[in-house]
């Protein structure tokens, strides 16, 4: 609200609350946590002792074909969207075109989004390019994410979806300024309008990445606890959590930076064709802060759950020993 009173031109108006709006917000969260627990319910419901006793963890429908025709349908109307904005003709209205670039963009994040669960496991598994042996750590944290592809989806499609949101504003701000630099026209775009598109998206999508890490905080916990039973030093643990944080930000950054060009070439084609010079440009410092933000909250969640992992192993291994005597 402080934003966009300060678009808006008046910085020091009052900024009041809706009790209806927040009763309304109130009631509609309560309405959807209840309609999310109702199918874990059910489930749990159906859950043996045997496996509760194990701890095991019951793994819920994907629904693979529904998914699968979303990302199809949305990748057909990116699709169509791009190929439009790369048909405009010279003398096109400006804002027609920037406004298809930006169209298109949100579409392709909607595709990524919904394709994630193949999407993020295809390209982390570029990390095979590095050499295993390089590094003990390394290699467990490939073969983490090799042996849960839905976990590894699950915890990066909230970054994803952030970083995503920001490479399509970030991108097509930054292509126009870069071309209105180009032209001498000492014209600035609104920085405010840019803050108040991308920082709530960009802050939730973060924010739903860290959270996620924690729900599977007790899964990571005995993956760790068992690779440290196994011999490894809590070192070890904790360089695992950091290169699965590193594969992890690395699949988005790659995601999100080919989102980004994408846009960018749009924006610059639909400035083209007003009759305006442009290039395809990044806002490399925020596009980078970004990736490196949910890398910093990602691996630091991780290093907590490894370190936890060690403690409690060499806690048993004290009490192992104590019996023994």
């Amino acid at each position: 609200m402080g934003v966009i009173t300060t678009m808006a031109g008046v910085p020091d108006a009052a900024i009041g609350a809706s009790p209806e709006s927040i009763g309304a917000t109130i009631i509609l969260t309560g309405v959807i946590g209840i309609l999310g627990a109702l199918r874990p319910a059910r489930t749990a419901g159906k859950i043996l002792i045997g496996p509760t006793l194990r701890e095991e963890e019951p793994q819920p429908h994907s629904h693979p074909i529904i998914r699968a025709l979303v990302t199809i349908g949305l990748a057909y109307a990116s699709f169509t969207t791009m190929r439009g904005v790369y048909a405009l003709k010279p003398g096109t209205d400006i804002s027609s075109g920037l406004g298809s670039a930006m169209n298109a963009g949100v579409l392709l994040v909607c595709t990524m989004a919904a394709g994630a669960p193949w999407f993020i496991p295809w390209v982390a598994r570029l990390g095979h390019l590095i050499p295993s042996r390089l590094s003990p750590a390394w290699n467990i944290a490939l073969g983490f994410i090799r042996a849960n592809p839905r976990r590894t989806s699950g915890a990066n499609l909230p970054f994803l979806v952030a970083a995503g949101i920001v490479g399509v504003f970030s991108a097509s701000i930054t292509t126009w300024q870069d071309s209105l630099n180009a032209a001498h026209s000492g014209e600035s775009l609104n920085l405010s309008d840019t803050i108040a598109m991308m920082g709530p998206p960009a802050m939730i999508g973060l924010t739903g990445a860290a959270c996620h890490i924690l729900l599977s905080r007790r899964q990571r916990l005995a993956d760790f606890t068992r690779i440290r039973i196994a011999g490894a030093r809590t070192k070890t643990l904790v360089n695992t959590a950091v290169s699965e944080a590193i594969v992890g930000a690395g699949t988005v950054c790659v995601l999100a930076t080919a989102l980004s060009f994408a846009v960018s070439s749009m924006t610059a084609h639909a400035l083209i064709a007003d009759g305006m010079a442009a290039r395809v440009t990044l806002n490399w410092p925020l596009h980078l802060g970004i990736i490196g933000a949910g890398f910093a909250a990602t691996a630091l969640i991780g290093v907590s759950a490894a370190l936890a992992a060690g403690l409690y192993a060499c806690a048993a291994a004290r009490h192992s020993r104590a019996g023994a005597r």
